[in-house]
């Protein structure tokens, strides 16, 4: 039902330090795999369930002021497969933003993402991605947690269709050419897309799944500025800000306010703005970070992709 605890004792001196593993009960930075109960049931149905399946300690002598996690493996006990996109960490902007305070704990909580209907028991690897405090960084420390029961169902949030057939963009005549980050701390996405066929292909919805960072929408923010611009062959835009909240990832296909044609070996530049996270929605660094896509298209299947290492 559980993991080891781990622990992290290296003290950083004048600059900031990765910290290194060490089994110790005076450890800076505590990791404890034994923390899940055994017995929770994470589940979707009715009114729902959430799991602590880590707890985090803080044992710095100072606040930690930054806290990214990651679940980086879900394996079925029954079947052995890869349960991606099963659970989602729903306090992950918490810990992020609000980090722990000295001498106190925080749980990682896990509940079903709705993207992936399963039942059953499974592994769970939590990776600790990143911690900051005063002087001290840890970073990359994995720990997994044994027969995390779950009962998901799939659902569909945001208004797209659970049931919609898609191709991989390997396996049709897009391309992606580039890409990039720009803007505040780096929290705008800019990416090429080239139609190497012989049509012209016109985008008409737009769906973002699966940061690997922590931000939970795109909203530009700025009066009526566009959380999507396509410029394309013919010019495409969402404007989903104000009183509509930008676009929830995770929240389904949204319908873009004019759709953009990208002709017959031409190229259309994507520009995403902005990440964000949290109601104060701030700005979330997508350097390094990936992104899934879907986009729909007038005459064919939805195209899925990802923006690898932005």
């Amino acid at each position: 039902m559980s993991g080891p605890t781990f622990g992290f004792s290296t003290i950083a001196a004048d600059r900031a330090t990765q910290v290194s593993v060490a089994g110790s009960e005076n450890a800076l930075v505590g990791i404890d795999g034994n923390y899940y109960d055994g017995t929770t049931k994470i589940s979707n149905k009715g009114q729902g369930t959430d799991a602590d399946v880590v707890q985090l300690t803080n044992n710095l002598n100072a606040d930690i002021s930054r806290v990214d996690v990651e679940i980086t493996a879900v394996q079925d006990n029954n079947s052995g497969n890869n349960l991606s996109g099963l659970f989602t960490v729903s306090n992950r902007i918490d810990l992020y933003e609000n980090g722990i305070q000295q001498n106190n704990q925080k749980e990682v909580t896990l509940a079903c993402s709705g993207e992936v209907e399963a039942k059953g028991q499974a592994d769970v690897t939590i990776t600790l991605v990143q911690a900051k405090g005063g002087n001290v960084t840890v970073e990359d420390r994995p720990i997994t947690v044994t027969g995390v029961d779950f009962d998901c169902k799939s659902s569909d949030t945001g208004g797209g269709d659970p049931t919609q057939e898609y191709e991989q963009i390997e396996n049709t005549d897009l391309e992606i050419t580039a890409q990039t980050v720009s803007g505040n701390q780096n929290s705008v996405v800019i990416y090429n897309l080239k139609n190497t066929g012989e049509e012209a292909d016109t985008v008409t919805h737009i769906e973002i799944r699966e940061p690997s960072g922590y931000a939970d929408r795109v909203d530009a923010k700025k009066g009526n500025e566009l959380e999507i611009d396509i410029g394309g062959t013919t010019q495409g835009s969402l404007n989903a800000g104000g009183n509509k909240a930008g676009i929830e990832i995770r929240g389904g296909s949204y319908e873009l306010d004019t759709s953009a044609t990208i002709g017959a070996g031409e190229t259309a530049t994507f520009t995403l703005d902005e990440f964000t996270s949290g109601k104060n929605g701030n700005a979330v660094d997508m350097s390094g970070q990936n992104v899934e896509i879907i986009l729909d298209f007038q005459n064919r299947k939805a195209v899925r992709f990802t923006l690898d290492d932005i």
